[in-house]
């Protein structure tokens, strides 16, 4: 499952990359979908179904194998019912989602302001401090915090280039 797991946040990755170049003679989203279906199916023992929306450009792939199912998004929203509080004002970058027998986990990732830093660690530690179990790691531009019991862990980091803070929100395991 993880191995199918990193295929599909390769291909994803991959599939969004692109240029603004003339793009007459581009596949179609369509074209785009199916090889990716392919290269996945190739590496994996899975059936897989890949959805690109033709208007925002999220791309959805949707998988089933033999140790469970799940779901990669790139582009999207907040999942329903997603058990950490993400703060406003962000911009979602992508979720993953993924089950295996009756243990789910997932990722979303946001991105926010770099001035915001400060304002996301202290909503972040104010959030895990119900927890007993909760562990800091901090350096220069980056943030993580996380509780094994609840299986919740927060990653903040500042970009390369120093334009945007990436946060990680992960839950299960």
């Amino acid at each position: 499952m993880k191995k199918l797991t990193l295929l599909l946040v390769s291909v994803l990755a991959l599939s969004a990359c692109g240029s603004d170049a003339d793009t007459t003679n581009a596949p179609s989203d369509n074209d785009v979908a199916d090889q990716i279906e392919d290269a996945i199916e190739d590496q994996s023992d899975g059936d897989v179904d890949v959805d690109i929306d033709d208007i925002t450009g999220d791309t959805v792939v949707q998988f089933e194998t033999e140790d469970g199912e799940g779901s990669v998004v790139a582009g999207g929203d907040i999942p329903d019912g997603w058990p950490i509080p993400i703060p406003s004002g962000g911009e979602v970058h992508g979720n993953l989602a993924v089950s295996e027998g009756d243990v789910s986990s997932g990722m979303v990732t946001v991105g926010y302001a770099p001035e915001r830093f400060d304002e996301l660690v202290s909503f972040y530690e104010e959030f895990f401090s119900q927890y007993s179990d909760t562990s800091k790691y901090s350096q220069s531009g980056s943030f993580m915090i996380l509780s094994p019991s609840a299986g919740f862990t927060v990653s903040i980091e500042l970009s390369d280039d120093g334009a945007e803070l990436a946060t990680m929100v992960t839950a299960g395991g």
